[in-house]
């Protein structure tokens, strides 16, 4: 993803009300003046923090866009998510690189 998109996909996500700042803050543990700096394109390279956020807002916009059908899902993958973390770690971590190389690649 480029700057201008990850830029653009956050700022959309944060006025819309589908998350806050605040909440980008607490969950990536950066300050919300980081924060702030990320939705307004102040930063050089799309990387680390940059990217993670804008990443985020990416997926929650995925999901937004979904139909309702597909909505249904995600509590379903959800749980089952948690119960692969709990009860076999590396298969998550496995599982984890496989969906990021999907959804990054």
């Amino acid at each position: 993803m480029d700057k201008e998109t990850g830029v653009k996909v956050l700022g959309e996500v944060i006025r819309s009300g589908k998350t806050t700042r605040s909440y980008i803050a607490n969950e990536f543990n950066v300050d919300q003046s980081q924060v702030s700096r990320i939705v307004n394109g102040k930063f050089k390279r799309m990387s680390g923090h940059a990217l993670e956020i804008c990443n985020f807002a990416y997926r929650l916009q995925i999901i937004d866009r979904a139909n309702e059908g597909d909505k249904k899902l995600i509590p379903e993958l959800e749980q089952k998510l948690i119960q692969l973390v709990v009860a076999r770690p590396q298969a998550a971590e496995a599982l984890n690189a496989l969906l990021s190389a999907l959804v990054d690649g």
